[in-house]
């Protein structure tokens, strides 16, 4: 299965305020909580938004973990604390976590479904205070970790964010660490696309698309090297206007990704990693496309244009978005469907 990943990395407490919400039992340790994912259950980690579902995440402690421990410990003995005891008990559990885990990757686990941003500031463990969420399943403890110092020449963990991209031949290298000391059956079923990018055309889009599960790291990938074949192929002329401004009532409304000719009428089209990703505020973009009356810089060389109606692609599925009918994307063809051109003709008809 090909597949893309990244290194989830797990902080140490930061503050007092935090150290005592843990050791009063507010939270479960970051590190720990991977662990509490069994085979069954599905747990919601920070992730990054090009991940897909049966995509790899590794579970690494931060190395530098053990110095905020110890500044820690240090606050609490100055600072004359009543619950000093409980605060340097629960130090205690921290340390011996870091023995174990710190500076290592410590576990694997796999995306069970695509990404989500949750705009809801309910949920406030202090270690995943990122909007973007997936789920995870089926992760494995490992029964020997593997140390920063076994990798860190070809992947550099990055200390700006907690999310560190795994790619292509550095996958397949710290998948070969990690399975030559320990058992993870998916893991080592998992390849990389072999594919090349550079060889991505007319008559290879369909075919890289499906050997690579439509894995591209960001929008403007997705675009190139997928999309845009996909619209010339579905429009009437092979055209495709980019970044067009809809107007309504002589005003902008915003600017659509595309607009295509499509059986004789104008039709906007946005694009996105995932439709969904973003909810009430995706519709709402829609909508106002959905509202325009023109379209700035195209020549009224169509009949009419779509009414109300917006064409939508993410790495999943063709939508469409009908602003008269429930003012929600439904799906047209799943782009597991798409194997040749003549899946994208019967489209059209």
């Amino acid at each position: 299965m090909n597949v893309q990943a990244y290194i989830l990395n797990i902080s140490a407490i930061q503050s007092m305020e935090e150290l005592r919400e843990m050791a009063n039992g507010s939270y479960a340790h970051a590190v720990e909580m991977p662990l509490m994912v069994g085979k069954r259950e599905i747990g919601e980690f920070t992730a990054p938004k090009w991940i897909m579902r049966g995509d790899i995440v590794f579970f690494y402690h931060a190395a530098t973990a053990n110095t905020h421990n110890k500044r820690l410990r240090r606050e609490v003995r100055n600072g004359n604390l009543e619950d000093a005891e409980s605060l340097n008990k629960y130090l205690d559990y921290c340390d011996k976590l870091y023995d174990k885990y710190g500076g290592k990757i410590y576990a694997v686990g796999v995306i069970s479904e695509t990404p989500f941003y949750d705009s809801d500031s309910g949920w406030e463990h202090p270690h995943f205070k990122s909007r973007i969420f997936a789920p995870i399943e089926n992760v494995v403890e490992l029964r020997y970790p593997i140390p920063l110092n076994q990798f860190k020449e070809f992947i550099p963990i990055t200390r700006q964010q907690s999310v560190t991209p795994v790619f292509g031949n550095d996958f397949m290298k710290l998948k070969s660490m990690i399975c030559r000391y320990n058992s993870v059956p998916y893991l080592e079923k998992c390849t990389t696309v072999s594919f090349s990018l550079k060889d991505v055309g007319k008559g290879t889009w369909i075919r890289f698309a499906n050997e690579s599960g439509r894995r591209y790291l960001n929008e403007a990938q997705f675009r190139k090297y997928y999309v845009d074949f996909l619209l010339m192929s579905l429009s009437d002329d092979g055209k495709i206007y980019s970044e067009i401004a809809c107007i309504k009532d002589g005003k902008s409304v915003g600017t659509v990704d595309n607009v295509i000719a499509f059986d004789g009428a104008h039709m906007p089209v946005e694009v996105k990693l995932s439709a969904t990703f973003d909810g009430q505020g995706v519709l709402e973009q829609l909508e106002r496309y959905a509202s325009a009356d023109e379209f700035k810089g195209i020549a009224d060389d169509c009949e009419y244009n779509y009414e109300g109606i917006v064409m939508v692609v993410d790495t999943s599925n063709i939508y469409i978005y009908d602003k008269n009918v429930n003012n929600t994307l439904n799906v047209i063809i799943s782009l597991d469907e798409i194997k040749s051109m003549a899946d994208i003709r019967r489209l059209k008809i």
